[in-house]
C-alpha cells in the first residue's frame, strides 16, 4: 500500500510540473464603444444573445429585476444595488476555442445621474460600462460593444458587479437586458523563413527550451519515483 501511495504522489507531482497552466480567459480588448437603437454595427447581426432576466433570482445577489416599455420597445432588465449579496453571474457555454467579441444591451433612461456597471469574464479583469443619459434617450435601446477575449471551449461566466464609484446617489447602475457575442477563428501563427541561411555544417544544433524543461521535469520525476520506490523497499526490509 505504501508503495502504491508513493508512486501515485510522484506521478501526480510529475504531471503537475509537466502540464501547462491555461488561463480561462485571455482579454484582447477591454474597452467598449456604444450605440443607440439600430446603430449597432452589422458585425453583430447574427450574434448569440443571453438574456439576463431568466438568470435572476429574487434576493440571491445584488441584482434587482424590472420591466418597462416605451418608444415601441419593451425591456426585461436587471440592475444592481449594494445589498451585500455578491455579484450577478450568468453562465454560458461556447463550442470552440476562438476569439469572442462581446456586447451588452441596456435600456436607456432619462437624465438622472451617471450609470455604470462592471462586467468581466470568469476571473478576467473588469471592464467598465458607463453612460450619462439625457432626457431624449429614455426607453431607447442602448448597446455597449467591442470587448474581445479568447475563450476555450466549454462553460464560462459573465460577471456583473458594482463599480468603485457606485454610491446609489451620484452613480447608479445600468439597466442591462442581455449580453451577446460573435466569434472568429484564432489566426494561425506563420513562421517567417530565414533570409540568410548559414552553411549546415557550421550551424549549431538548435534546442527548444520548452522541450528541455519538459525533459528535465521527466528526469526529476523519474528520479523521484525511483527514490520513493527504493525508500519503500528499504522500509519493508527493516521490518
Amino acid at each position: 500500500m505504501k508503495k502504491l501511495i508513493a508512486t501515485a504522489l510522484v506521478l501526480l507531482l510529475a504531471l503537475t510540473l509537466v502540464l501547462p497552466v491555461f488561463a480561462e480567459v485571455e482579454m484582447i480588448t477591454d474597452t467598449v464603444e456604444n450605440a443607440f437603437d439600430d446603430k449597432l454595427p452589422a458585425t453583430y447581426k447574427d450574434a448569440k444573445k443571453v438574456a439576463l432576466g431568466p438568470a435572476w433570482s429574487d434576493g440571491a445577489t445584488n441584482a434587482r429585476h424590472g420591466n418597462a416599455s416605451g418608444n415601441g420597445n419593451s425591456f426585461d432588465y436587471i440592475y444592481l444595488k449594494n445589498d451585500g449579496k455578491g455579484n450577478f453571474v450568468v453562465t454560458f457555454k461556447v463550442d470552440e476555442e476562438a476569439i469572442y467579441d462581446f456586447g451588452f444591451s441596456a435600456m436607456a433612461w432619462k437624465k438622472s445621474v451617471l450609470r455604470t456597471t462592471n462586467v468581466s469574464i470568469d476571473d478576467g479583469p473588469a471592464v467598465r460600462l458607463a453612460y450619462d443619459y439625457v432626457d431624449e434617450d429614455q426607453y431607447k435601446n442602448h448597446y455597449f460593444y467591442g470587448m474581445q477575449a479568447i475563450l476555450s471551449a466549454g462553460e464560462h461566466k459573465m460577471v456583473f458587479s458594482l463599480t468603485d464609484d457606485f454610491d446609489d446617489t451620484n452613480v447608479k447602475t445600468l439597466y442591462l437586458t442581455d449580453f451577446f457575442y460573435v466569434s472568429e477563428p484564432i489566426p494561425e501563427v506563420v513562421e517567417e523563413e530565414e533570409t540568410t541561411a548559414a552553411p549546415a555544417a557550421a550551424e549549431a544544433p538548435k534546442t527548444t527550451p520548452t522541450a528541455a524543461k519538459t525533459a528535465d521535469v521527466f528526469v526529476i520525476a523519474i528520479a523521484a519515483l525511483a527514490a520513493s520506490t527504493a525508500g519503500v523497499v528499504v522500509s519493508k526490509k527493516r521490518k
